[in-house]
């Protein structure tokens, strides 16, 4: 059987408490993992939607690498 996850990458630790109490409730049945960034990934002005594909790519490839 596999493991369904909700991943959910998020700024800062106070997106994590926000977020965490809300969809806990709404989907009991999976695991929801969070992976807080400590930073903005949109926030630099040379920022592309390419870039930040990527970055979202690489966060998700090591989190799952790394085993939840």
């Amino acid at each position: 059987m596999t493991k369904k996850v909700i991943l959910f990458l998020v700024e800062g630790p106070t997106d994590e408490d926000a977020l965490a109490v809300i969809f806990t409730k709404l989907v009991n049945n999976h695991d929801i993992e969070f992976d807080v960034l400590h930073t903005d990934i949109t926030a630099d002005e040379d920022m592309t939607v390419k870039y930040i594909e990527e970055r979202i790519d690489g966060k998700r490839t090591e989190v799952f690498t790394e085993g939840l």
